[in-house]
């Protein structure tokens, strides 16, 4: 199947909002376009095989490779430049040469450059220039070739504009259908974060310690705490491996947020939310799914901006891709980008992980957390270890502070948080903080029994 079937028909079938739809780019009329710039140079008596031959590469160099190895002083250019009262592009094809040398005798034949000659460019270069540079409309092609005289560090040229209108017409259209998906994204980002601060506002509710005094409460924090953990280890969207870090593809994203589901699924946590808990998860898994559905949309519009941009360079010639891309590269993943930060920034860490108050030492929580001078936190039992081995360093920056705590350096703020957020592992702490108190007094216990 031919991607222009394929791409209408994934339009068409995989659910995409009818205002997305009509938002995307315009792959069969971009390639009405193109067959009419190929004729339009063909007129000029410009084949792809002749653009090609002379094409002048950013290097100074003949596409071909032909020459004795010197830089090229006649040859194609295609550029893109940038209007300055509006967004439009203006595609400028222009001839090099030198102004004393004369178009290589395979060009002779050709109507846009026979007329080129040394001798009539450089009569009409100073009225050239001057014309070239007037009009109301600066985006407005001459409908006449234009000569201007330049100078680069081979000293000067002479550069001819070879005017074309179809070109025009194809980089408006492919401009206005990116404008058109760069404006979706805005828009679908704006509902989006709004959709992320109410969700973090539902989950606030279900989670405050202020309203946690209830068994049911309890669970559910742990419960969220859970949700929350799988989906970080799932990296659906992006990956912190080092194997594939980076964005993922929509369908890898699709097989990720699967796979949570199933988890979700699996271990029953969705009973253990409470009905407002479930309302704010089916709300966080439509967050996911429109943001996969996004990344799809714009991954195929993606596609669909090279494939056009590789066709219009194969059918005509002009090297446009590399042009065109230099004037603002198109990202597929920029909507999954923003989104995934707001949900890492404002949701994520409303309902704290364990992994983040552990004790550097011991890798259990920090409970009766110690702040030393240097700021960084470790349990009481450590640190009252390290005290009786006489180990002032600490160890995480091996700056002298240890010797020199008391129990001033213990953060209360930080001791409340850690009971009233992780209430179990704090009072298996405690529990173990006592037993290794009651071994320090008293020694090992041991498993026989000596009669006196």
């Amino acid at each position: 199947m031919k991607f222009a079937h394929s791409y209408v028909s994934t339009l068409e079938n995989e659910g995409f909002p009818s205002q997305w739809v009509r938002s995307a780019i315009s792959y069969r009329q971009l390639k009405k376009c193109i067959k009419r710039v190929q004729s339009e140079l063909l007129s000029l008596g410009l084949s792809p095989d002749v653009l090609n031959r002379f094409w002048l590469t950013e290097d100074g160099s003949l596409a071909d490779g032909e020459g004795d190895g010197r830089l090229a002083r006649v040859g194609f250019a295609y550029s893109l430049r940038e209007c300055k009262s509006s967004s439009s592009l203006r595609p400028v094809l222009t001839f090099a040469m030198g102004p004393d040398d004369k178009p290589p005798r395979e060009l002779l034949s050709y109507p846009a450059i026979a007329q080129t000659d040394s001798s009539s460019i450089r009569s009409s270069s100073t009225s050239s220039s001057t014309s070239s540079s007037g009009g109301n409309n600066p985006c407005i092609g001459e409908s006449e070739s234009s000569c201007t005289t330049k100078t680069d560090a081979d000293g000067p040229y002479q550069s001819i504009e070879i005017p074309l209108s179809s070109d025009s017409e194809f980089f408006r259209l492919l401009k206005a259908g990116l404008s058109n998906l760069e404006d979706l994204q805005a828009h679908e980002k704006k509902d989006l974060d709004s959709q992320v601060a109410l969700l973090r506002e539902s989950i606030v509710e279900v989670t405050s310690p202020t309203t946690t005094t209830k068994k049911a409460d309890q669970a559910a924090i742990y419960a969220w705490r859970e949700v929350f953990r799988i989906y970080m280890e799932m990296q659906v969207f992006f990956s912190t491996g080092e194997a594939d870090s980076g964005e993922r593809s929509s369908e890898v994203a699709r097989q990720r947020l699967e796979a949570f589901q199933t988890q979700l699924v699996k271990h029953q946590h969705a009973k253990k939310l409470g009905r407002n808990g479930r309302r704010a998860l089916e709300m966080f898994m439509h967050i996911n799914l429109t943001v996969l559905q996004n990344l799809k949309f714009q991954e195929i519009n993606g596609i669909a901006l090279s494939k056009i941009l590789k066709k219009f360079d194969k059918q005509t010639a002009l090297h446009a891709r590399s042009a065109f891309t230099r004037t603002g590269p198109f990202s597929a993943s920029s909507l999954s980008r923003s989104v995934c930060q707001a949900i890492s920034e404002q949701i994520l860490v409303v309902v704290p992980q364990l992994d983040d108050y552990l004790c550097p030492v011991c890798f259990t929580i920090s409970f009766k957390p110690v702040r030393l001078r240097c700021s960084h936190v470790f349990c009481i039992r450590c640190l009252v270890v390290m005290q009786r081995q006489q180990q002032d360093h600490c160890p995480m920056c091996r700056a002298e502070v240890v010797m020199e705590a008391t129990s001033k350096n213990l953060d209360q703020k930080l001791l409340t948080f850690l009971q009233s957020s992780f209430p179990k592992e704090t009072k298996a702490k405690q529990r173990e903080n006592e037993r290794a108190a009651m071994v320090d007094v008293y020694g090992e216990p041991t498993d026989v029994c000596n009669m006196m």
